[in-house]
């Protein structure tokens, strides 16, 4: 006697999925088949049928499943072991520890034990399907500051079996800097003034530095000039800078007047 199961000795499946194990059999003719049923690890006897259907499988259901046949003659039964080894998994993103704008960076969607290489897998941002020219199971980007949020997997045809969401965060270093001074318009001599230095970055600014026609003059997100001269108009710049990179803002001219004296 001889038994052939589809899939073959090993089937890794998703967890809360549908399966179906297949037994094809063989035996001489001259036995009287009486009677054929599934059995686990094999301890115990499951469903009497050639084609065995499994629901919504969890842990619980990870057993080596095998055909067991009984025939007319008490010394001819025969057991197809080893069956069929059930595994169960879920599937998890993993993304590197740091992901950084620009750079090559994969996603890939893992599991526990090997889907069959058949398996196709979709991608998600955000609940939204990501668009790829391969359907595989590993997703590589160059991300921009846009592809920071969430993202999934899942296996086609069990799209409603997705992995738990993985935050996706994108470093980037520091953007849109600017400069703003705390007073519009011309500027009187023995005031003081603060310029402000603002970007967008990720991680945050570590650092500031200024220069006043290209020279430095201070460090630090705000720089106070008190008591203000002549000599400190100018042209004014901040650069940002973070563990990925820097920047430098556009030129700001500061205009330092003489005092307008009140009318008698």
């Amino acid at each position: 006697m001889s038994v052939v199961y589809t899939p073959a000795h090993e089937a890794c499946v998703l967890k809360d999925s549908r399966v179906y194990i297949q037994g094809t059999y063989k035996y001489p003719s001259g036995l009287k088949l009486i009677k054929t049923f599934w059995i686990q690890n094999p301890t115990k006897h499951s469903k009497q049928i050639l084609a065995l259907r499994l629901d919504n499988v969890t842990k619980s259901d990870e057993h080596m499943y095998c055909l067991r046949i009984t025939t007319n003659i008490p010394k001819k039964q025969y057991l197809g072991y080893p069956g069929v080894a059930l595994t169960v998994t879920e599937l998890r993103v993993e993304t590197p520890e740091h992901v950084t704008e620009g750079n090559t960076t994969h996603l890939t969607c893992r599991t526990d034990c090997r889907l069959p290489d058949t398996a196709a897998f979709t991608w998600y941002k955000n609940g939204q399907r990501i668009l790829t020219e391969k359907q595989e199971n590993i997703l590589s980007l160059k991300p921009t500051q846009k592809d920071t949020g969430s993202s999934r997997c899942a296996v086609r045809g069990y799209e409603h079996l997705p992995s738990p969401a993985q935050t996706l965060t994108v470093r980037y270093p520091p953007k849109n800097v600017s400069v703003s001074i705390s007073a519009s318009g011309e500027t009187v001599k023995g005031n003081s003034v603060t310029l402000t230095c603002s970007s967008e970055a990720n991680p945050p600014v570590d650092d500031y530095y200024w220069f006043k026609n290209k020279g430095a003059v201070g460090s630090g997100q705000r720089l106070t000039l008190s008591l203000i001269s002549s000599e400190d108009s100018g042209e004014y710049k901040c650069k940002c800078r973070n563990a990925v990179g820097h920047q430098y803002s556009a030129g700001v001219v500061l205009n330092v007047v003489g005092r307008v004296n009140s009318p008698l």
